[in-house]
């Protein structure tokens, strides 16, 4: 039945840690074999289809082993339709990174969104909530400048906005955390800042990085992000940057 399928499906994930995946192939044949028996037929593929889209949105990867996307129902959709034709024989489905989760979780707090299981869906919902202030996010560090004396502080936020920025500007596609051992966030912030080359992968490891070690860059972002500071920060901006404007 379909509550056999699924409840197998995320009894099997649930066992896996972060290092470890399932390949949607042998898992289609594990299925295929007693006490399920799915065979090729239109009701098996309903079947396990049914299984597999519960993992869909709620924090799960498919991968092909170089680069990793978001589980969602029209990802699902194509996959397994590669797969029931014979051509989907390299996907493996694997738990959201601790480290990548860890950065949703800090994102969400920081930026008043109340849940997200993917980083596109903070970049969505971030890109959506700027459109509607009209005012760029970086108008923060100029507030939180007047307001503390603490350079430190301030540069960490500099920091932190200069690696957002590349992730709502660029996306993450091709993201890979595992062929990154570490990252130094103010270098990667630096080769940002000056237009050199850098990845997704990279950016992403850099702010796991800064906001381990930073916690206090979460708070002061959640108490400042609304509209009118935004608006106030750019005023500043222009005050201190442009005068003659």
């Amino acid at each position: 039945s379909n509550k056999t399928v699924k409840s197998i499906i995320e009894k099997v994930i649930e066992t896996f840690n972060e290092n470890d995946s399932i390949n949607l192939l042998e898992l289609w044949k594990e299925f295929q074999k007693p006490p399920f028996g799915l065979s090729d037929n239109g009701i098996s593929y309903a079947l396990f289809a049914r299984g597999i889209r519960e993992l869909c949105d709620k924090g799960y990867y498919y991968t092909d082993g170089s680069t990793y996307n978001p589980l969602n129902k029209d990802a699902a959709l194509r996959i397994l339709q590669e797969l029931f034709q014979g051509r989907g024989k390299g996907y493996e489905i694997k738990k959201n990174p601790q480290e990548v989760q860890f950065v949703v979780e800090k994102l969400c707090q920081a930026f008043h969104i109340s849940k997200a299981s993917y980083l596109e869906d903070i970049i969505r919902s971030l890109r959506s909530r700027l459109k509607e202030f009209g005012y760029p996010i970086w108008g923060i560090v100029y507030v939180v400048e007047n307001h503390l004396n603490d350079k430190e502080s301030v540069e960490n936020l500099r920091i932190f906005f200069t690696l957002l920025r590349y992730i709502l500007e660029k996306g993450i596609e091709g993201l890979n955390l595992s062929a990154i051992k570490t990252a130094d966030y103010k270098s990667v912030a630096q080769k940002i800042f000056q237009g050199e080359e850098t990845n997704p992968s990279e950016v992403v490891k850099s702010l796991h990085c800064l906001l381990s070690e930073k916690s206090t860059i979460v708070d002061t972002i959640n108490k400042f992000f609304n509209k009118s500071i935004l608006e106030r920060g750019f005023e500043i901006f222009l005050e201190k940057e442009l005068p003659q404007v």
